[in-house]
């Protein structure tokens, strides 16, 4: 349960959040976990002490934070991408996703499964390596909403978890060659690419035979990637091994404390690192 706001002022007062901002080696795991469990308001003031000036390197404290990101998609979610409440449907449906190498997901509309989708995606982008992943909807304009809502998403993220990737209206590519693209669904889709993930939302309006023309075009180039995923969303069209997301299931996972030990302030350097002692993980 979260403490109310009075508290937080009276622990957390102005004198203390400007000195663990100006002095981030002070700041612990702790503190964090602390400021968290007051909720929103909390969680806003941990952003905000963690926060780097221009030319300000990372502490160790960032280091485990980009540690924690990577291992754990809900823990990225609740602290660093969707600051609210905490959504227990959401989380199941990124942890569906995790799970499966074909998702359908087919709840109500209110339920944000789309931005599930998104931040399972945006989680690859910044802790993957080498990947492609395809957003396809029933016209190329919603197929590129979903993309320039990944774009939001990653715009909002702190600045020091962030490389120097490529946004634009088409697709994004991160440093570490991730490349998330859209295109429309037809025979011709992703001409020349291989898909790791291929997400595809709202499908309905389109014609059967178009949508098997589509399949039969991306699955060969799916199913040549090891681990690739293909995330069905809000579609009736059945797809061969789908397995059907249930809203009353709990699909949440046993948490795994992983702590490789990092010591370089290179961003470039840090993400290597990581990549290289968490891709197995990740890739499950």
């Amino acid at each position: 349960m979260n403490k109310n706001t009075t508290t937080l002022s009276q622990n957390y007062n102005l004198e203390k959040i400007d000195f663990l901002r100006e002095n981030k080696s002070k700041i612990t795991e702790e503190i964090l976990v602390d400021l968290r469990s007051y909720g929103i308001a909390g969680k806003q003031i941990a952003l905000d002490i963690l926060e780097l000036k221009d030319k300000e390197e990372l502490s160790d404290i960032h280091i485990k934070e980009i540690n924690k990101c990577a291992n754990d998609v809900i823990y990225f979610k609740d602290n660093y991408v969707l600051i609210l409440n905490k959504d227990k449907l959401q989380d199941n449906m990124i942890n569906f996703i995790k799970r499966n190498a074909i998702s359908k997901i087919n709840t109500d509309r209110n339920t944000k499964k789309t931005y599930a989708a998104c931040i399972y995606a945006l989680h690859q982008f910044l802790f993957s390596t080498e990947k492609n992943i395809g957003i396809s909807s029933f016209s190329l304009v919603n197929a590129r909403n979903i993309l320039s809502n990944i774009s939001t998403l990653y715009n909002k993220l702190p600045s020091w978890m962030k490389g120097k990737d490529r946004i634009n209206k088409t697709y994004i590519e991160s440093q570490n060659k991730v490349r998330i693209m859209c295109d429309a669904v037809n025979e011709d889709s992703y001409l020349g690419w291989s898909l790791d993930i291929l997400i595809v939302d709202a499908v309905n309006k389109i014609k059967e035979k178009t949508l098997d023309e589509f399949f039969n075009n991306v699955r060969p180039r799916l199913s040549s990637i090891k681990n690739s995923k293909i995330i069905l969303l809000d579609t009736l069209y059945k797809v061969e091994n789908e397995v059907l997301f249930d809203a009353l299931k709990d699909y949440s996972e046993p948490k795994k404390v992983i702590k490789p030990e990092i010591k370089s302030n290179s961003f470039k350097e840090i993400i290597k690192k990581i990549i290289n002692i968490l891709f197995g993980f990740i890739k499950r």
